[in-house]
């Protein structure tokens, strides 16, 4: 082994051989797991870590002098020493110490913050989707994994055993003392510039086992990806007395830029690493989720506490921030306007009072202020909902909804107690709530959106004719708890009475005569066990945002109709589903989903299985876009759900293509349905007639395949949609263009 550094001292001409750096990259990856702490099952540090979040390159704003005159009071808080980014202000400043715990099996992690300190806009405006995106985004990164997880994305490592030679050219550039010790200086740099891949180098000890004792990871300018000018990752590795390799130090530099306009937004993230201990058994006890504990008074340490416990001394840049903070509000031009819009964009909720921490209640969903469907024509709702700070345990909503072509007063009201005491709304993380609804209002069967709210006005454009609706009259008791190993279960009891609304009828065939029935009754138990296994989300008001989807996620749903006094159905239902995403670092992602269910009983069709149709212009997750409602009726089913996102990576290659960043993606819905004798009103006179242009599925699957552009103008995905059997079904489209909007790095 040691004739490539022999070779590498006696003769310079060698230096730069592909050869030569091939061989050494390939040793070292070979060796890169060798004396790691992280080979071990469990072990814990101590960390200290500091975020630091400025917008820079302020020259030509402050040169202005219209503008300088209006915000000239900034000017004491510039920082002038960084000249690489001209003049920065620095907005806030978060640290915190922690206790970080590591199992190897399922590669867990839990961390406990002993203290937590927030200066600045951080503080003014803190919110918990900042601090989700922030977090996840910029990782710890392990350098010896093949790939390495940042900013919602999966870069090649430079160190990856499958890719590292297919991705990188490497080249020695020289012999180095680092802390001492003799290294030797590797530079790596992409194929593909707009892979997702670094440039950078790895400093690397000259002995057997080849330990990389620094690396510095940088993005290219070309990369495809959104809204990064430029990232730095630097870390540094040391050895302890045991002989591990562990992390010292760690830093990141993130400058952000939104469409591409001068001034940025730069993220500096500082971690420091102590104490390393090797524990033999589980000494907190994992879940299989990622999990961050806050001590009750982590907030509430003085300030003698971060001046005598911080390992590196504030910049004087970072110590005015506090100030900065103070006097901002007062002196920033229509402030507090700004930041209640702001706000409102970011949660879908006007708060009430002087500000969101004394807003005792929210006015919302904006989105769904007005809105239109074929039913009630233009459809205003007002609602919202009582916070934290009305009362921690119990929490109030509702809303009011009015259609101009129904002219119906619609409405709904919820209460939710928690048994554990929440921040501001009743959903955060982790769950144990008990709530009761009462809801009348418009509902379409065979028509779910899993991930927004039916009455947001993007929805209200529709192709064909989406007037089969009911009038639903609901309620429902619930129970649903979380726990932190990803598992979470879901008990409900529910009510309801539907009347048939728009082209729906009610109808049966008795004896030969056609006889209209108003409405119908049923009363349901059931609950929803699902197990998650490393997934990482932002918990909103009424919807969570994904954040990490890494391992499976399981899900058995059962139910069951009461007949009697409030129920004229007796049934059971129960409904399988898995899901996972398949990372393919450089090539992009598969997500699949697997879903399968069976209804026993005989049951009217606006109680069977329908397939989720998906009528708007839209891309929805989990439905299909070029299937009616009520098209199809089954009782038992089977489907899956497939989607290859690309990253980009043909386009890539493509010369006139590749500075448009695009993305490709294609995906591929099937669904096998069947129905049951004792479910078909032809065969069973006591159920309703189905619905004009509703079909019994045959032998052959529902399919649709379409393919797309992710990442138009950085904003838009379109997609061209194929149907691909059941052609002659009435009233279908067989192709269409749908769109959404996806926002992400």
């Amino acid at each position: 082994m040691f004739w490539i550094f022999f070779s590498i001292n006696a003769n310079a001409n060698v230096l730069n051989t592909d050869d030569t750096a091939l061989s050494l990259i390939k040793n070292v990856i070979e060796n890169k797991g060798q004396n790691h702490i992280e080979n071990n099952d469990y072990y814990h540090f101590n960390q200290y870590e500091k975020l630091v979040i400025s917008a820079t390159e302020l020259d030509s704003l402050l040169a202005n002098e219209k503008v300088f005159d209006k915000i000239k009071f900034i000017f004491k808080y510039i920082d002038t020493t960084d000249v690489a980014n001209g003049k920065s202000l620095t907005l806030s400043v978060r640290e915190a110490f922690s206790e970080e715990y590591r199992r190897k099996k399922h590669d867990s992690s839990k961390s406990i913050i002993n203290a937590i300190r927030h200066e600045g806009l951080d503080k003014k405006f803190k919110s918990e989707l900042f601090d989700a995106l922030f977090v996840e985004a910029l990782k710890q990164v392990d350098i010896t994994n093949n790939e390495i997880n940042l900013l919602f994305r999966r870069f090649v490592s430079p160190l990856s055993a499958d890719q590292a030679i297919s991705f990188y050219d490497f080249r020695i550039v020289d012999t180095v003392y680092y802390k001492g010790e003799e290294c030797i200086n590797l530079a790596f740099s992409p194929k593909n510039d707009q892979d997702l891949v670094f440039e950078g180098n790895l400093w690397i000890m000259n002995i057997p086992t080849y330990p990389v004792r620094k690396v510095v990871l940088n993005t290219l300018k070309n990369i495809n990806l959104n809204f990064v000018s430029k990232m730095t990752i630097t870390q540094e590795f040391d050895t302890l007395k045991t002989g591990e390799w562990v992390k010292s130090r760690e830093f990141s530099d993130l400058e952000l830029s939104i469409f591409k306009v001068k001034y940025a937004l730069r993220a500096k993230s500082e971690r420091i690493y102590s104490n390393y201990r090797i524990d033999t058994t589980d000494p907190v006890g994992f879940g299989f989720n990622d999990e961050v504990l806050l001590k009750p008074d982590a907030e509430n340490y003085p300030e003698i506490f971060w001046q005598e416990s911080r390992p590196v001394p504030l910049k004087k840049n970072e110590l005015k921030v506090k100030e900065f903070e103070i006097e901002t509000p007062s002196k920033l031009p229509h402030y507090q306007t700004w930041s209640h819009i702001v706000d409102i964009l970011m949660n879908n909720y006007a708060y009430t009072g002087k500000s969101k921490r004394e807003s005792k209640f929210d006015i919302g969903p904006v989105w769904s202020t007005i809105s239109r469907n074929d039913v009630e024509g233009y459809r205003f709702r007002l609602g919202g909902r009582t916070t934290g700070n009305f009362d921690n345990n119990w929490f109030f909503q509702g809303y009011g909804a009015y259609g101009t072509k129904d002219k119906k007063l619609l409405y709904s009201g919820s209460v939710v107690y928690s048994f554990a005491p929440k921040v501001y709304h009743e959903n955060e993380y982790r769950k144990n709530n008990a709530g009761f609804e009462f809801q009348y209002d418009v509902h379409t069967p065979g028509q779910e959106y899993y991930f927004t709210d039916p009455d947001n006005i993007f929805l209200s454009f529709k192709r064909g004719k989406a007037d089969k609706m009911t009038y639903i009259r609901k309620g429902e008791a619930w129970y649903e708890k979380e726990y932190s190993s990803g598992f979470s279960m879901r008990l409900w009891g529910k009510s309801w009475n539907e009347a048939a609304a728009g082209s729906l009828t009610f109808q049966k065939n008795i004896k030969g005569n056609i006889i209209n029935i108003d409405d119908y009754q049923a009363t349901e138990l059931g609950f929803l066990l699902r197990f998650a296994m490393n997934e990482k989300f932002y918990q909103g008001r009424d919807n969570r945002m994904i954040l990490r989807r890494d391992g499976p996620i399981f899900s058995l749903k059962q139910s069951f109709g009461i007949e009697g006094a409030f129920g004229d159905y007796s049934y059971i239902f129960t409904e399988l589903s898995a899901q996972k995403r398949f990372w393919l670092p450089g090539y992009g992602h598969i997500d699949m989903i697997l879903k399968a269910g069976k209804l026993w009983g005989d049951v009217p069709y606006p109680m069977l299985i329908l397939p989720n149709a998906n009528q708007t212009y839209t891309i929805q997750p989990e439905s299909y876009s070029m299937m009616n409602t009520l098209e199809f009726m089954n009782d038992r089913y089977s489907s899956i759900d497939l989607a290859y996102h690309s990253d980009g990576w043909l386009f890539n290659r493509i010369d006139f293509l590749r500075k448009f960043k695009l993305r490709g993606v294609t995906s591929f819905k099937a669904l096998m349905g069947s129905l049951r004798n004792d479910n078909n009103p032809e065969y069973n006179h006591d159920l309703f007639l189905f619905p004009e242009n509703s079909y019994i599925m045959g032998k052959q699957p529902y399919m649709e395949v379409s393919v797309g552009l992710e990442n138009i103008f950085r904003l838009l995905r379109v997609d061209y949609v194929r149907r691909l059997t059941y052609l002659d079904n009435a009233n279908i489209d067989k192709n269409g263009v749908r769109v959404t909007l996806n926002l992400s790095f």
